[in-house]
């Protein structure tokens, strides 16, 4: 399966966003409509922890945030020993909170 996985990956190689998603998807387990969800304060970056409070469903043609699925699915995720996932995911959340102060100017 993993083999098949990283094949996957090789087609989405020139989009490092895509990429990650299914990183991140594929090691924590997380469902589709959580990881939409995630803002930056679901992230601890000291604690390589992500929290799962809520989910992103799309109904009657709007995009909702909801609370998960059942009241087990609200959890928090340690990441995976894979330390260069959680260091990619450091790395793009750095580049968005350093774009976002930038535009703040």
């Amino acid at each position: 399966m993993l083999e098949e996985f990283n094949d996957f990956l090789e087609t989405v190689s020139d989009k490092p966003e895509t990429r990650m998603a299914f990183l991140l998807l594929y090691w924590t387990g997380m469902r589709i409509g959580e990881l939409l969800a995630l803002t930056y304060d679901d992230i601890n970056l000291e604690e390589k922890t992500i929290s799962i409070t809520k989910s992103y469903q799309r109904l009657k043609g709007k995009d909702v945030i909801t609370q998960p699925k059942t009241p087990k699915s609200i959890r928090i995720i340690t990441m995976p020993v894979c330390w260069w996932i959680w260091e990619c995911l450091h790395w793009r959340l750095q580049n968005a909170l350093d774009m976002k102060r930038w535009k703040q100017r």
